[in-house]
């Protein structure tokens, strides 16, 4: 069309031939700045509904995950808490030379979960704002009454523990992380003045 438009100019008078191209001009300028604003358009609602979608997402990992350590890590958390109190102040390598691994299976299911949630925290891979609430209270009683004193400090996993531990101390309320912290002291002090052993 552009072509014929061309060879059709060259027989037209020149004032003609003006107002043709300017016609021509403001119709390929409109359509070019139409078509980029379409793909501007389309490209934000693309970026909008992927963000949403993304949050869902780490919404829906974050519950499942509180799901997953309120439920079906409960019997693995009476168990080890049962098995440390049992066994006091033995850290886990020394535990895993005198029991077999069905006993202490428990006490990794707890901290193979911390790790994974600590991950899941550092890739961004869970909605950040919801861990103090839904997790910290349970964390940190775990880290304190157990999980320091079980887990050898040149352990990886002793790291990832501390890392995470930090984390909570500075995403929750000050107030909540010292109640939570106090409450896990003094479940300590009980299981190590109890007469299991």
């Amino acid at each position: 069309m552009i072509l014929i438009t061309v060879l059709t100019v060259r027989y037209l008078e020149p004032q003609k031939q003006i107002e043709l191209l300017a016609t021509l001009t403001s119709n390929l300028l409109g359509t070019v700045i139409g078509a980029g604003l379409a793909f501007w358009f389309a490209l934000r609602q693309f970026s909008i509904r992927s963000s949403s979608e993304s949050q869902k997402n780490r919404i829906d990992t974050t519950f499942s995950l509180h799901q997953e350590i309120t439920t079906e890590l409960f019997e693995a958390r009476v168990k080890a808490d049962e098995l440390l109190t049992m066994h006091k102040t033995k850290s886990l390598d020394i535990l895993q030379n005198h029991l077999s691994e069905t006993e202490t299976r428990y006490v990794w299911q707890i901290i193979f979960f911390y790790r994974r949630l600590e991950l899941a925290i550092d890739y961004e891979r869970i909605e950040l704002s919801l861990i103090p609430e839904l997790f910290g209270q349970k964390f940190i009683w775990w880290y304190h009454v157990w999980l320091t004193s079980v887990v050898p400090s040149e352990w990886e996993s002793s790291n990832q523990l501390k890392k995470l531990q930090i984390w909570v101390e500075k995403n929750s309320k000050e107030s909540m992380y010292k109640q939570w912290k106090d409450d896990a002291t003094q479940a300590r002090s009980e299981r190590l003045s109890s007469t299991c052993e």
